[in-house]
């Protein structure tokens, strides 16, 4: 079961950030590597590093502890939770709305 701090990291626990790769990488490559552990729902590629994101949380978790500190096409990755920018979260609600402060959904503060 999750705790009520749980329900808010869900949806963000389920995109990774990989640093360390080297600039010729492409994304059919990234997606040849991540995809062993579960269904990619989107990748954003970036100069050196992108962004994963699993369809399922579980996928990530695999995907971190399997590849994190590893060496891929001559870079050394470092996988990790991304977590939103600022300018990504939720808005806060107000006290006594009903839904979480921390991610706007109802049913839990």
């Amino acid at each position: 079961a999750f705790s009520n701090s749980d329900v808010c990291l869900v949806s963000s626990m389920s995109k990774l950030y990989i640093g360390g790769l080297v600039t010729s990488i492409r994304d059919r490559d990234v997606e040849s590597l991540f995809n062993k552990y579960g269904k990619i729902a989107h990748i954003e590629m970036k100069r050196g590093f992108c962004f994963v994101e699993y369809e399922d949380r579980r996928d990530a978790d695999d995907a971190l502890a399997a590849l994190n500190n590893t060496s891929f096409m001559g870079g050394h990755l470092s996988v990790e939770v991304a977590y939103s920018s600022q300018k990504e979260k939720p808005r806060k609600s107000l006290p006594g709305e009903g839904r979480c402060f921390n991610c706007g959904v109802e049913g839990h503060w």
